[in-house]
């Protein structure tokens, strides 16, 4: 089993890495740094050192792609920071490169196989993503530097963790 987490501020992942780690043993954790302005150039391996786990860089032109080839995997989940624009401003919240592709792909799917969760820190973005996403978003928290998901808080993550893990 695979879990992809979509995030801009990879060096806030240690915490998160090692959390997946320890609830699902075994499992291949991989980091998408969505990087817009490129750069973290050739900080991956950095990255990967520091995360302890396989890191890609995207960005605009190539994420979807990534991602798609990722998605084809039914046995991998997704973790999607909701705020990956970096302080752009995007009035309409369903225009968000990240939210259009989980909204197409919750089409596609429809309910029953759908794998992606979002989380966010910024607190504007919450109402918007509970409201578009619902069963599928993780509470989610920042100590200082490290980001803390509350994945045993979200029903819908736990269970589709446990289906894989028994696959």
């Amino acid at each position: 089993m695979r879990i992809v987490i979509l995030e801009d501020y990879p060096d806030r992942l240690a915490g998160t890495v090692q959390q997946l780690n320890d609830i699902c043993p075994g499992c291949e954790v991989d980091v998408l740094c969505y990087n817009p302005q490129n750069d973290y150039g050739t900080k991956t391996e950095e990255l990967r050192q520091k995360l302890s786990c396989n890191v890609t860089i995207v960005n605009y032109w190539n994420l979807e792609e990534q991602l798609d080839e990722l998605y084809n995997d039914p046995d991998t989940l997704f973790l999607f920071d909701t705020d990956i624009d970096r302080g752009a401003v995007i009035e309409v919240f369903e225009y968000r490169i990240n939210v259009r592709y989980a909204l197409k792909k919750r089409d596609d799917e429809g309910e029953q196989s759908y794998r992606i969760w979002f989380y966010t820190t910024v607190e504007h973005l919450k109402r918007a993503i509970e409201r578009t996403f619902g069963e599928h978003v993780i509470v989610a928290g920042q100590n200082g530097t490290s980001l803390r998901l509350e994945l045993e808080g979200c029903p819908t993550f736990v269970e589709a963790l446990g289906i894989h893990q028994a696959v």
